[in-house]
């Protein structure tokens, strides 16, 4: 009897170890990261709030479970795009003036800055992202799109997976596509670059 309740002992001693242990590699790769999301929604081309809202809330949740960053912002700041011709009115993809521009509108410590319009023609570009100053432009709001864009910002390219949220073919549009997944080598890189800083 001494015998068996000592082998139990041991059991569940074991059992302790191995879950202490699991807990904290856990926390080992789960280390938040915050970044701090300033977005700005067109004046002139607006794109409804809630939509931008609905969006951003299901992709920063999505970001926050499979990277361990949590992206935050306080509000949208409606702007008008005359003080910033560039970002709303003419599709380019990364300006240096523009960086500068929009850190005079952003919240001081923004590091990612988002910006929406709804000025789209058929046949341009849905969204863009600057890699070096974490600028990216969303001119057709979905959670594929946003994730897709984020993901160009955070060191991802494009991926020949089908399946993949950073997969990309010639006029198939993002918002088309419906099987979209996380594989582990962009989780992977993603994680790598998590303490990226933009300019």
């Amino acid at each position: 009897m001494k015998g068996l309740r000592m082998r139990i002992l041991v059991v569940l001693i074991l059992v302790f170890a191995f879950a202490m242990a699991k807990t904290e590699l856990v926390r080992a790769d789960s280390s938040v990261r915050s970044i701090k999301v300033c977005v700005l929604n067109d004046a002139k081309h607006p794109i409804d709030e809630t939509i931008i809202g609905e969006t951003l809330a299901k992709v920063f949740k999505e970001w926050r479970e499979k990277t361990g960053i949590q992206f935050k912002f306080d509000h949208v700041i409606l702007h008008d795009p005359v003080t910033l011709p560039s970002l709303f009115s003419q599709q380019e993809d990364c300006l240096e003036q523009e960086n500068e521009q929009i850190k005079a509108v952003c919240p001081l410590g923004s590091e990612v800055k988002i910006l929406f319009s709804g000025f789209w023609k058929e046949g341009a570009k849905l969204g863009t992202a600057c890699r070096d100053s974490g600028i990216i432009k969303i001119y057709k709001p979905n959670k594929t799109l946003v994730n897709h864009e984020l993901g160009h910002a955070l060191g991802l390219g494009h991926s020949v997976n089908y399946r993949s949220f950073m997969a990309w073919f010639p006029g198939v549009p993002l918002y088309q596509y419906t099987a979209i997944e996380w594989t582990d080598e962009e989780i992977k890189i993603i994680k790598e670059n998590k303490h990226k800083k933009w300019q």
